[in-house]
């Protein structure tokens, strides 16, 4: 079951969100991340394949926490694509939804 993984992970990059851009203007959007796991689980790569946030510190952030997540073993290994939306909630607040 991988939606604990993926909230774990919508968790993480939420915080890289509110690490890069909290307290400032900004008005959110739309990011894209891709996974490739191996039979074992293993996250063999994790990339952001769109984006309409142009910041690389955040990039970096969300990527870094894409390859900790460890999936249940399989068969085989798998593609997965999840996107996550930010938006700006209140002044100086933000959040992320699926």
């Amino acid at each position: 079951m991988v939606a604990p993984i993926l909230a774990e992970m919508e968790r993480s990059a939420y915080g890289c969100f509110t690490l890069e851009f909290g307290g400032q203007e900004h008005s959110g959007g739309t990011i894209v991340v891709e996974w490739l796991i191996n039979p074992r689980g293993d996250v063999a790569s994790a990339t952001i394949v769109e984006s309409d946030i142009d910041n690389e510190d955040f990039a970096k952030c969300v990527v870094d926490a894409a390859h900790k997540l460890e999936f249940p073993a399989a068969q085989r290994g798998t593609a997965l694509r999840k996107p996550y939306e930010f938006r700006r909630a209140g002044p100086a607040a933000t959040s992320a939804t699926l």
